[in-house]
């Protein structure tokens, strides 16, 4: 199974937030992969680039060391969308 990180959860785990950091923790322990797409991860370095905090830099450096960035194109966009219209339409954020 693969876990696909969004730009939000990466926020929440470079703040320290309990449950990001306990949800990537088991995120981690499973066999499936990580992902950190890369829009998020241009997202994340972009206000990054206006935090100093090293522990924030340190956070961000162990999510980039243990996820793969896959570059997403037109389809993977085009799927991502529907998916979250679906689930928009059926009450889950």
């Amino acid at each position: 199974m693969s876990h696909v990180l969004d730009t939000s959860f990466v926020v929440d785990f470079l703040e320290g937030k309990a449950a990001a950091v306990s949800a990537f923790d088991l995120v981690q322990s499973t066999d499936g992969e990580v992902l950190l797409p890369s829009p998020a991860l241009y997202e994340v370095l972009l206000s990054a680039s206006r935090n100093v905090r090293e522990s924030a830099r340190e956070a961000l450096a162990i999510l980039v060391a243990q996820a793969d960035i896959p570059t997403f194109g037109f389809a993977e966009a085009s799927d991502t969308a529907l998916l979250q219209n679906r689930l928009l339409m059926v009450g889950l954020p």
